[in-house]
């Protein structure tokens, strides 16, 4: 996400599709990798914004992507993604009601795309129409695939 030449690679693909291409800021942690400073993340949304891409931040509200977070990166993203999955069996369908709610109602007042995901079961299908997200994503819906673009890319040098 923080580096440069990604973010040209990415204007590379946006151009040859007929849709909008959106980067997702998700939270990964591996072992022996170096921590991204906060105003690195910054640089590179504020970078994706600038070349004309969206940036989706995934999971607020949960793990590492906390108010504090979202704050920083607001002005430069273009979606807020809620991850029913993150709180399943953590926290009672009322919390999980209130969570979604703020994060619903932040996204709203900030013109922000809102996408709720990790629908796994008809039972949390009901959640759309109590929360009205913009988008909805999960298992329920049809697992993830490779778009056939993908092949025609070479990693940058």
């Amino acid at each position: 996400f923080v580096d440069p030449a990604y973010t040209t690679l990415l204007v590379a693909v946006q151009a040859q599709l007929d849709y909008a291409l959106v980067i997702e800021l998700t939270e990964r942690r591996g072992k022996g990798r170096q921590v991204i400073e906060l105003s690195d993340l910054v640089a590179a949304a504020k970078q994706f914004q600038a070349a004309g891409l969206r940036v989706c931040l995934d999971d607020v509200g949960t793990g590492e992507n906390q108010t504090a977070l979202v704050d920083a990166l607001d002005p430069f993203v273009s979606e807020h993604k809620y991850a029913l999955q993150n709180v399943r069996g953590k926290l009672s369908l009322p919390e999980v009601a209130a969570e979604v709610t703020l994060w619903r109602e932040r996204a709203a007042r900030l013109h922000k795309r809102f996408a709720l995901e990790g629908f796994e079961d008809p039972e949390d299908v009901r959640l759309i129409q109590a929360f009205s997200p913009d988008l909805v994503q999960g298992y329920y819906f049809g697992r993830p695939h490779t778009l056939p673009i993908a092949a025609d890319f070479k990693p940058i040098k």
